[in-house]
């Protein structure tokens, strides 16, 4: 099982991981994770890729009636753009993290912890091409990355309903479409809710990224939530061994809710 591949059996894997990414990226986030810590290893890999790669196939043709659901019924009234960032430190062979990213629109009662029906827009599991010296960092990084994806996902809606563009001025745009963060990170949460911020320690770079994240709260009027990691529904995205968040989301219909656990904070 620890043999290496063959330039032949390589092609093949590549040629596998292309179509299974394809159908992580367009209807099965519960692969992504999976698809994603496999695609490092190809250029070293073993036979045993050759299997993991096997299982996942298997795993998609069991699933094969599997369906995403739209739900209707949502007014744009209503309408509430929810993004859950998370990300594994250090997880993939080539000693780099992992972050999952998921964002949809549900209704804004999600931010008074009532279940709400989940509409998914994007969904990622992807390598973070910087070296992160510490979880804490790859969860920043994530973070930062999951508001680029709302800020375009509003800015789209905005014009979706009705709304003119002015390319200076899209941050007010934005603004009139509610959002929200999802985190598991305290680390992230009390970063951004610290009054006054200074930058230190050997993540500076990372520090002051967070500064920008912070302002594009307030700009924005981007919300920020902390959740335990049993709700934290981008967490089957980081790690092909933890599918308990996505299997429960599939099981409650598509519908979720976020939790705040106060004295754990």
């Amino acid at each position: 099982m620890q043999e290496d591949t063959t330039e032949r059996e390589k092609s093949k894997l590549r040629a596998a991981l292309g179509a299974l990414s394809w159908h992580a990226q367009q209807v099965g986030p519960h692969v992504a994770a999976s698809v994603s810590l496999l695609l490092s290893p190809v250029n070293c890999s073993k036979v045993q890729q050759l299997v993991e790669v096997n299982k996942v196939i298997h795993q998609v043709k069991s699933n094969r009636k599997h369906v995403l659901r739209i739900h209707g019924g949502l007014k744009l009234e209503d309408f509430l753009v929810a993004g859950w960032a998370d990300a594994s430190g250090q997880n993939r062979i080539d000693g780099k993290s992992t972050q999952g990213l998921v964002v949809g629109i549900t209704h804004r009662d999600l931010l008074k912890g009532s279940m709400c029906p989940i509409n998914l827009v994007c969904w990622q599991s992807s390598k973070i091409g910087r070296q992160c010296r510490s979880r804490g960092a790859a969860e920043s990084l994530a973070s930062i990355d999951c508001e680029d994806l709302l800020y375009a996902v509003r800015l789209q809606l905005f014009e979706m309903k009705g709304g003119k563009i002015q390319v200076r001025r899209t941050a007010g745009h934005v603004r009139q479409i509610p959002a929200v963060l999802v985190t598991d990170s305290t680390n992230v949460y009390d970063r951004l809710h610290n009054e006054v911020y200074v930058p230190k320690g050997p993540g500076r770079r990372v520090a002051l990224e967070m500064l920008g994240l912070k302002d594009a709260l307030t700009e924005t009027g981007l919300e920020l939530r902390w959740v335990n990691s049993d709700a934290q529904l981008a967490n089957s995205f980081t790690k092909d061994n933890e599918p308990q968040q996505l299997q429960r989301f599939y099981q409650l219909n598509q519908n979720w809710r976020i939790v705040e656990d106060r004295g754990l904070r």
